[in-house]
């Protein structure tokens, strides 16, 4: 995914919350930021949502560092 679509959004959204364990609202801060890598991303390394997506730790394993 490398634009902001309404449906490539709502599917990193549940896929954070599915997924990664996030609750509702932390779910949709990281995928506007998501996205917002992606939009800075342009003309370097060309990365893709997924790619973004990778990097985000699970809910439990964020938690239990900080």
């Amino acid at each position: 995914m490398k634009n902001k679509t309404y449906r490539n959004f709502m599917r990193v959204w549940n896929t954070l919350q599915k997924v990664h364990g996030y609750e509702k609202e932390e779910a949709r801060k990281l995928a506007h930021l998501v996205f917002e890598n992606v939009e800075d991303d342009k003309g370097y390394g060309n990365r893709t949502a997924e790619q973004f997506l990778a990097m985000i730790l699970p809910a439990e394993e964020f938690y239990a560092q900080y």
